[in-house]
């Protein structure tokens, strides 16, 4: 019996550390808005920063795994208008405030951030998560604390880390604190993208899972 208690334990144990969902793939935002807008002009959408372009290579939200795809894929603003990409302002002031939206609720662990090579390149930021869009009505957690982003400083930049406790959360505000040049300046972002947190399951499906393994010693058993 003692056998077949051993084998229970270590059949229980996997079920609780595997992973659930897409745990540890990249996300892809599937809206993006700002109380402050954008310039109108052709490349300067706020669209750019979550639709992959100026990246060097795509992915596939929920499927490519995040730290390898980070760790690989970079960015270049270069001076086509085309994926000229980044945030801009229409109102002046500080922080400026840039809502993502996820598509539903997930649980989220990092995010991936490529700065812009041109000027203004975003270098720090916080993350908030929220119930809905909207910052103006107040915003929930903050994750992390605030975020130093390094500029691009070429062509092709590479993508930057930035991870916290795993949250589950729809809306993630990012508010811009300052810039290359400062905060004078229209703040840019090349591109943005969200690490999926793995999962365990909950307590009662675990108990579930544990009296069925249970069950199947106790058949061998006998």
């Amino acid at each position: 019996m003692e056998k077949y208690g051993a084998k229970v334990l270590a059949l229980a144990a996997a079920v609780w550390m595997a992973p659930a969902g897409f745990g540890g793939m990249i996300v892809q935002p599937t809206a993006i808005s700002s109380p402050q807008g954008s310039l109108n002009t052709p490349g300067y959408e706020l669209t750019q920063i979550v639709n992959q372009s100026g990246l060097s290579a795509g992915y596939t939200s929920g499927v490519t795994d995040f730290a390898t795809y980070l760790g690989s894929a970079t960015h270049d603003s270069g001076t086509d208008p085309t994926i000229n990409t980044g945030f801009t302002n229409t109102g002046g002031g500080f922080p400026q405030q840039i809502t993502f939206n996820l598509g539903s609720v997930i649980s989220i662990a990092g995010l991936g951030f490529w700065a812009t090579s041109n000027a203004g390149t975003v270098t720090q930021f916080r993350l908030f998560t929220d119930i809905d869009g909207d910052p103006t009505n107040g915003v929930g957690v903050q994750l992390g604390g605030t975020f130093n982003a390094l500029p691009n400083g070429g062509t092709a930049g590479p993508g930057q880390v930035f991870s916290f406790g795993a949250t589950s959360t729809q809306f993630i505000h990012l508010y811009v604190d300052n810039t290359q040049l400062g905060t004078g300046a229209i703040p840019g972002i090349g591109e943005v993208a969200f690490d999926a947190a793995a999962q365990v399951p909950e307590p009662a499906t675990t108990a579930l899972v544990l009296m069925g393994l249970a069950g199947i010693a106790l058949r061998r058993k006998r």
